[in-house]
């Protein structure tokens, strides 16, 4: 089969090659991949900058969805033929974590297209433990985006406690970002600011509902929060970027006893961090890692009840072939979210 391998790890080195169709086991099945999605991670292994460590060569890519065209003897709950997404995460299912619904917190934790090799390719495997189905009302196109979606229903309905009447400062507008957007939109937040660096992610997110947008290059972001809010800040602030920079500006624009979300992936320490704020201020700081087994429920019925367009967040969709221009339109930051077509 066609698979886009990462080689070397240096700056590119990644090339098209032809490998064989990955064998199932008797829990696992076989996709027929449709369409994968480009994300951040992506991008960091692209440019050999990701503090997270693989192996080479590998197969990357965990947004995705197909259909299923094998599986194995054991597996009674998923049929050939049935459109599918799979979580990225194989776990071990056993730990206190994987137990106790928090199946992103396995230690064992061995994520597809990182830990094993992923969906830029025609196949990809999976064990049936870890796959969802797609509603019939839900295309490939806009199911490949549960991943991501995932990520932010997690951080904003699973872990931010997020209520009806909230303010919310979401920091970072890219796929993430946005679709942070939409889900606390869709959980009744009652202002919502966006702030970022590229006008044509703010067009969109003004066009998904954010009452605010804040264009860092020409405004302070927490300066301007502040001034709409009468000096108290927000309840609630979503850093989506991995920029340190951003988690001082959430932390600074959240109103006392409010809550900070950290969703970015930071590849540099954080040098500065104001102790005093968060303690005199009773502010909270909440990690948000990934997703759990039942947020891909929710993300599924969140794309099928319309509550969250994926669509707009979409905003190129590029053969395998054209991987480059893929990862330069997103390092460039002229794309938000880039889907690889497998099987036009």
């Amino acid at each position: 089969m066609k698979a886009l391998v990462k080689t070397e790890w240096k700056p590119g080195a990644m090339e098209i090659r032809e490998v064989e169709k990955p064998s199932i086991r008797r829990d696992e099945v076989l996709i027929k991949v449709d369409y994968v999605g480009i994300c951040g991670t992506d991008l960091e292994i692209y440019e050999a900058t990701s503090p997270i460590p693989i192996k080479l060569p590998r197969i990357l890519g965990h947004e995705f969805s197909g259909v299923v065209t094998e599986v194995g003897e054991e597996v009674t709950d998923v049929k050939i033929g049935e459109r599918v997404v799979s979580e990225t995460g194989v776990v071990c299912r056993r730990c206190v974590f994987c137990k106790t619904g928090r199946q992103n917190l396995c230690p064992y934790r061995s994520p597809i297209g990182i830990g094993r090799d992923g969906a830029f390719a025609e196949y990809v495997k999976a064990p049936s433990i870890n796959i969802h189905k797609i509603p019939s009302n839900v295309s490939l196109k806009e199911a490949a985006l549960t991943e991501p979606l995932s990520v932010a229903s997690h951080a904003v309905i699973e872990r931010s406690g997020i209520r009806a009447g909230d303010s919310v400062a979401v920091i970072g507008a890219g796929a993430i970002g946005l679709l942070i957007l939409e889900c606390a939109a869709v959980a009744g937040a009652e202002k919502i600011f966006v702030s970022g660096r590229h006008e044509n992610r703010l067009k969109v997110a003004s066009s998904l509902g954010a009452d605010v947008t804040v264009n860092e290059r020409k405004e302070n972001p927490v300066d301007k929060v502040m001034e709409l809010t009468s000096g108290l800040g927000v309840d609630i602030a979503y850093e989506a970027t991995g920029n340190p920079k951003a988690v001082e500006q959430a932390i600074s624009m959240t109103k006392k006893g409010g809550k900070v979300v950290l969703v970015g992936v930071h590849s540099k320490p954080l040098e500065k961090f104001n102790i005093h704020n968060i303690v005199s201020n009773e502010k909270t700081i909440l990690g948000c890692w990934t997703h759990r087994s039942s947020t891909w429920d929710l993300a599924l019925s969140l794309l099928s009840s319309g509550k969250v367009k994926a669509n707009p967040v979409i905003t190129h969709v590029l053969p395998l072939e054209e991987f480059e221009k893929g990862f330069e339109l997103l390092r460039r930051r002229e794309a938000i979210k880039v889907l690889m077509r497998l099987h036009p």
